[in-house]
């Protein structure tokens, strides 16, 4: 079935339709390639952002190092570990907010003319920049932090080294655990607020100015209750695009925090009964509407399996313990085994349990056939009864179709209204 223009969408040319011989209104390519080349700009300018924004993090761990704490191993801990990230993990939010707002913008922008083009547009720009914005000092942590070379960091000097401070080991491995830790439990400090924290505060506020307001605690006003609560647009947009972040933590960083798992299993657990209360109580009930699939997730869900798989192997043959004693050659031997035998673990998977069971491919075989079967029986009944109506028809005279005399006079007579 074809689906339906958005509300939104406007046309600015017209196409005849070969079928229907009806005039259309439709966007030429040309216009939308445009606004595609302007948010890939943006897109660009945003992602150099967050590199300035990592950059400076580093910078300042380096500052407060050489000039304020010098050999005060407590002074650097504190500053290195926890101020340097949560200044990243803040910094991450604040561009994240800042790029949504003009992801929306942009998308409404290109004039998608169906809402799936719409989404998807919207979900690419929006996993594109997290993905850099998240990630990005993640992957300085555990693939160039560790060599910063002779000249420092930007050609400072040498004094700027920003290395892993771990002189027995040498590797990077339990400073990108603190990291991705910080990440995933300081995320839950904004959502905690919006989702629970904010809410009880609103209906307190309420509860104290209910008598000048509609007695909306009466039970014979259920669809004022509804409409008085905040709307919530974009929930499933925001919700998935938080799970595959979090998803892109686990499967790209698992071999440096084992704990990781843990962390997102217990954060689901009580998400998913904050999310029950905001859809059936906090926040007015969604418009349910279906779908065929979760759409272009599937494909973002299945990059980030690749890349996590390739990630972790680099982070066994470069930024663990043995990639001390391996030399570059050698590490690129066990990258090159690590994945090939992952991937072939995933395409014997892939073929002993297919995406839809033998048994549900019977029945929808069986109802298509009944379905046919069916229809065919009532098109040939339908067939077999016209044939009878006409030779009904050929040997039967045709009746008259005036109504009877008594009727006909009925209708012509006057009839005496009382007074």
């Amino acid at each position: 079935m074809a689906e339906r223009d958005r509300p939104e969408f406007y046309g600015t040319e017209y196409y005849l339709d070969s079928i229907t011989k009806q005039r259309k209104e439709y966007y030429p390519f040309r216009r939308r390639f445009f606004k595609y080349v302007f948010s890939t700009f943006v897109l660009i300018i945003m992602i150099c952002i967050v590199f300035i924004s990592v950059i400076s993090v580093v910078l300042y761990k380096l500052y407060i190092e050489i000039n304020i704490c010098e050999d005060d191993e407590e002074c650097n801990e504190f500053h290195n570990t926890i101020i340097a990230s949560n200044l990243n993990t803040l910094s991450i939010m604040i561009l994240g907010k800042i790029y949504n707002f003009f992801a929306v913008k942009l998308t409404n922008w290109e004039n998608h003319q169906t809402q799936s083009a719409y989404n998807d547009a919207l979900i690419i720009k929006l996993f594109s920049f997290q993905f850099a914005n998240t990630y990005t000092s993640l992957f300085y942590i555990a693939f160039f932090r560790k060599d910063p070379g002779e000249s420092g960091i930007l050609g400072l000097g040498k004094e700027y080294r920003d290395d892993c401070e771990e002189k027995e080991n040498d590797n990077c491995m339990a400073l990108l655990s603190f990291q991705l830790l910080v990440l995933m439990i300081t995320k839950l400090i904004p959502k905690l607020y919006y989702d629970i924290i904010l809410p009880c505060l609103k209906n307190a506020f309420k509860c104290c100015t209910r008598s000048n307001q509609i007695d909306i605690s009466s039970t014979h006003h259920y669809l004022v209750k509804e409409m008085l609560k905040p709307q919530e647009e974009n929930f499933r947009l925001e919700e998935m695009t938080e799970k595959v972040i979090q998803y892109g933590y686990i499967m790209m960083f698992a071999a440096s925090c084992p704990l990781a798992p843990l962390v997102a299993l217990l954060f689901n657990l009580l998400d998913m009964r904050i999310d029950a209360k905001r859809l059936l109580w906090w926040n007015r009930r969604p418009v349910a509407y279906r779908d065929n699939d979760i759409g272009i997730w599937f494909h973002i869900i299945r990059f980030i399996n690749i890349l996590g798989t390739i990630t972790n192997a680099f982070l066994i043959a470069f930024t663990s313990n043995l990639g001390n004693y391996l030399e570059f050659g050698l590490a690129m031997v066990v990258v090159f085994i690590f994945e090939h035998f992952i991937f072939a673990i995933k395409f014997l998977i892939d073929i002993i349990i297919p995406d839809i069971p033998e048994s549900v491919m019977l029945d929808r075989k069986r109802d298509r056939f009944v379905i046919a079967h069916f229809m065919s029986v009532v098109s040939d009944s339908n067939e077999d009864a016209n044939w009878a109506n006409s030779q009904i028809s050929d040997q039967c005279p045709k009746r008259s179709m005036k109504p009877p005399k008594s009727i006909r006079f009925a209708k012509n007579k006057k009839w005496d209204t009382p007074k």
